[in-house]
């Protein structure tokens, strides 16, 4: 028998599954095989960056015992690190 506050709980879920897969659904989540074929990087220097904070390695988001990375993280990321060489005539 399904109670009135069962219902609301439900609903209220869905409403936040919605919200968060409309977040990924916008900039889809990257595993760390996908990130580093995206940046054509070993995947070992990734996850060497992330555990060892040796560099400044790109954003990411962890969810329990898992990581992902963002392509737009990636995209800024990447961006900030443009290097201009030469002088301006």
């Amino acid at each position: 028998m399904t109670t009135q506050n069962d219902a609301s709980r439900r609903e209220q879920n869905q409403a936040t599954t919605g919200t968060m897969a409309s977040m990924v659904g916008s900039d889809p989540l990257m595993t760390t095989e996908q990130a580093a074929a995206y940046l054509a990087i070993p995947t070992r220097t990734l996850t060497s960056w992330r555990s060892r904070n040796r560099y400044s390695g790109p954003p990411f988001v962890r969810m329990g015992g898992v990581v992902r990375y963002r392509p737009s993280d990636l995209d800024v990321w990447v961006a900030e690190r443009v290097v201009r060489t030469g002088r301006a005539s």
